[in-house]
Order: C-alpha cells, then sequence, then structure tokens
C-alpha cells in the first residue's frame, strides 16, 4: 500500500515537472541526464545548477567562501556555454553538468555572503 502511494507520488511529480520544465529549461534530450529509461526533467547543466545552488547556499551560510572563486566558477560555466555557442563545439553532459554545479554554488555562495553582510 504505502509503496504504490509512494509509486504514484513520484510518477505524479515526475510527469509533472517534466510538462512544466520547459518553462526553465529546453529540455532537449541529448543534454539531458538519465537514470534507466527516463529522463531528468531539465537538462545536465540546469541540473547542476539546481544541486549547486543548495550546497552553495549551505556552505555560504556556514563556511566563509572565497568571492573570487565564486566569481571564476560563474565564469566557468559562462565561458563553455558562450564557446559553445559561438563554435562548432558540443560540451559534454559531464561537463555542462560540473560547469552548472560551479555556477549554482558560486552565485548561491555570492548571495549567501551578501545577506551575512546585510543582516
Amino acid at each position: 500500500m504505502v509503496r504504490s502511494f509512494n509509486n504514484y507520488i513520484l510518477r505524479t511529480v515526475y510527469s509533472f515537472t517534466l510538462k512544466y520544465g520547459h518553462y526553465m529549461c529546453h529540455q532537449l534530450e541529448e543534454r539531458s541526464l538519465f537514470i534507466g529509461i527516463r529522463q531528468f526533467p531539465v537538462c545536465a547543466r540546469c541540473t547542476g545548477i539546481y544541486i549547486g545552488f543548495i550546497l552553495g547556499l549551505i556552505a555560504g551560510f556556514f563556511l566563509m567562501p572565497n568571492p573570487l572563486m565564486c566569481i571564476a566558477f560563474i565564469i566557468a560555466m559562462v565561458a563553455d556555454g558562450l564557446i559553445q555557442l559561438k563554435t562548432r563545439y558540443h560540451s559534454t553532459n559531464m561537463r555542462r553538468l560540473v560547469t552548472g554545479l560551479a555556477f549554482g554554488y558560486g552565485i548561491a555562495s555570492i548571495l549567501a555572503l551578501i545577506a551575512q553582510i546585510v543582516y
């Protein structure tokens, strides 16, 4: 009973995020991660950004991240995206995930540092 309810919830949440995820992400299949046959509702880069953002908020409030390192993390993803946009180079999903993690971490850490200064 509990297992079928959990499966129902997971299917419902997955269907909802896959259906409405395109408002936040292009959801291209070749740029997305998969678990088995199930595509993530957002691409590898967006997955990294969301996970990195959560980690960055945690780190920003409990540690003292280096702002210059955070800026370098942000630049890494921007550079990867721009190079991919302006040239024939195509980034791998692993690189997209890693640069997304770095970007999310950098943005959230800077926001957390600003919040600590202001409050």
